[in-house]
């Protein structure tokens, strides 16, 4: 009986691990959407405003320097949405958000990890 209970909870926590893997996947993607609007936006009024203005070495930099932090602002995203998404037990309270299992699918998940050594991955502190 504890084989059957055993496959039983590997199969959820594959299932879980593939919720968790688009999750991931939805999360960089969404970033790097966001990251292609940013630039495109940036180029476009950078070249507007540069051939209006014609600007000057200092302008330039200001303009480079705001360039670099939005790339950084975008990467800080991008961690901060795959912190959210990175562990099982979060894949399977996302889950437990859209179907009603009375935290029964969490507590499956934790007690299936625990069985099988502890996989679930990095956890973020941060935030």
């Amino acid at each position: 009986m504890t084989a059957n209970v055993e496959n039983k909870l590997s199969a959820l926590v594959a299932r879980v691990g593939r919720v968790r893997f688009w999750l991931v996947a939805l999360s960089v993607l969404k970033v790097a959407a966001l990251s292609l609007v940013f630039v495109s936006v940036y180029v476009g009024i950078y070249a507007w405003l540069d051939h209006r203005f014609h600007f000057g070495e200092y302008s330039r930099i200001i303009a480079f320097v705001l360039l670099v932090g939005g790339v950084v602002f975008l990467l800080y995203r991008l961690v901060r949405q795959l912190c959210g998404h990175i562990s099982y037990s979060s894949a399977a309270n996302y889950i437990e958000s859209k179907e009603n299992f009375d935290q029964q699918l969490v507590t499956a998940i934790e007690t299936g990890l625990s069985i099988f050594g502890g996989i679930s991955g990095a956890s973020c502190s941060a935030g």
